[in-house]
């Protein structure tokens, strides 16, 4: 369960991380704000709606972004569970920017989102779950037109805008329709996830290269052309990382503060904990925590399967 990117510019911000990116230690840091959603995507891996409302604390949330500075990372991404619903929201915007990472990305479902402090936290992209206008209701169980306002509010600030699209055989023949309408909408990239995870059962043991042959024929089509995978099965992308965990590219960090081994995965796999350790310490244990697992079995897709016979990035 994995991601595959397209663009319609050939230079992003995500891209950055790729310059120094070298197998040998991360550059892109995820973190997890808190454990809820207030919407109830039937499909979702974290079941994001059942929690209990967790969530990272604002000293602990400064000391986790202190340590990844000093690992080296380029990229953050802060998500969540929603990270927009975190009572400490404005705060938080506030500390993100204090800190100079090259590159900002906040993961959001984009409801009426509220954009006048991203230029001060210094957000280079918001990535929008969007799953097009026809099933939105269905999926979302929310107002599209609300998230529709907070495309239009990313819009007028200028801030690049990514849909993130979670994609089945439930709505592969709505591809078409869903690009399209990012393309009038006006994101410059889209990000497709497949189903074949830890997601609802009816979703599992699809066909993923029907999907994101699928996902890509359609992209093109509409101008996203230039692409990067971190998914095995689709190695056709200008960048190729087979896995974002294994190839060393990036670290999680759960809302308690914790380093863990991909967010996707159904069990709780804890590597160490980032607030009470030194930096130097949590990036060895990441590092030897890596060296147990491989592309070709995938905690996340829950399945194994045959390892591509070239898998590399570049």
């Amino acid at each position: 369960m994995c991601l595959v990117s397209f663009s319609k510019d050939g230079e992003y911000s995500s891209k950055k991380k790729f310059d120094v990116f070298n197998n040998k230690q991360p550059v892109w840091a995820y973190i997890e704000l808190t454990d809820f959603c207030s919407h109830k995507c039937s499909w979702c891996y974290g079941d994001f709606p059942s929690k209990d409302k967790k969530y990272l604390d604002t000293d602990s949330l400064r000391v986790v972004l202190t340590k990844l500075k000093e690992i080296g990372i380029q990229q953050l991404s802060i998500g969540g569970g929603e990270p927009t619903e975190h009572p400490d929201w404005d705060e938080i915007q506030s500390i993100i920017g204090e800190y100079d990472f090259k590159s900002k990305h906040i993961l959001t479902h984009g409801d009426n989102i509220d954009v006048s402090k991203f230029e001060e936290a210094g957000i280079t992209s918001v990535h929008i779950n969007y799953q097009g206008s026809k099933r939105h209701k269905a999926i979302h169980k929310t107002n599209y037109q609300d998230q529709l306002n907070g495309i239009d509010n990313c819009k007028e600030a200028g801030i690049p805008i990514t849909a993130s699209i979670t994609v089945g055989k439930y709505n592969l023949k709505d591809l078409d329709s869903i690009i399209k309408e990012t393309d009038d909408l006006g994101f410059n990239r889209v990000r497709f996830w497949e189903t074949t995870g830890v997601g609802v059962d009816f979703l599992k043991d699809l066909d993923v290269h029907e999907i994101f042959d699928e996902c890509s024929r359609v992209s093109k089509k509409y101008g996203y052309i230039h692409s990067y995978s971190y998914e095995p099965w689709y190695k056709d992308a200008d960048i190729n990382v087979p896995c974002i965990q294994v190839s060393n590219l990036g670290m999680y960090v759960d809302y308690n503060g914790r380093l863990k081994f991909c967010g996707a995965t159904a069990k709780d796999m804890f590597i160490t904990d980032i607030v009470n350790n030194k930096s130097e310490d949590v990036l060895n244990s990441y590092l030897e925590y890596n060296k147990n697992f491989s592309c070709n079995n995938c905690e996340a897709r829950n399945a194994t399967y045959k390892e591509p016979d070239d898998i590399r990035w570049g």
